[in-house]
């Protein structure tokens, strides 16, 4: 079994995802599994805050409601090659808040609705259960070129 983070691109589906791997040719599961493709069962699904620029000047994440965690550090939810995607999620269904403080007294703040999905399978490729994601994959976040650091003033002012 293989766990990974995939990223759909489009429609409803734009948001991270975990998901697990089954191995259609491993011989354990018996000779009347179907060969279907590697199918992953979706386990988690994530909303996805777009930054107008990256690397900006982010310095704290406030989540409550269902995603509610510990933990305020910009440092663990933001990603991407340039900084520029945080990755929201929630273990239970519900309605999250999500406050984003810049250095520079930016502050964008709004709310993701968690809800339990279906995982839709191939056809007698077995099923998989239910998980929570968000109800909107994509969230852009229009923080201004004065929250940009380095490169990302460049790109924010269309120079980069």
């Amino acid at each position: 079994m293989v766990t990974g983070i995939a990223s759909f691109v489009g429609g409803a589906c734009n948001a991270h995802t975990t998901f697990e791997v089954v191995d259609a040719s491993d011989s354990s599961l018996g000779a009347d599994v179907p060969v279907c493709p590697a199918f992953p069962c979706i386990t988690a699904g994530y909303a996805t805050l777009q930054l107008a620029c990256g690397p900006s000047d982010l310095t704290s994440v406030t989540l409550s409601g269902s995603c509610a965690t510990g933990d305020s550090s910009a440092a663990s939810y933001v990603g991407g090659s340039e900084d520029k995607f945080l990755a929201i999620g929630s273990t239970t269904p519900g309605v999250c808040n999500v406050e984003l403080v810049f250095a520079t007294g930016f502050t964008f703040s709004t709310d993701i609705t968690f809800a339990s999905m279906a995982d839709p399978v191939p056809p007698g490729c077995g099923s998989c259960p239910s998980y929570v994601g968000p109800t909107q994959g994509l969230f852009e976040v229009d923080n201004p070129p004065a929250t940009c650091t380095d490169a990302g003033v460049a790109e924010a002012s269309g120079n980069g």
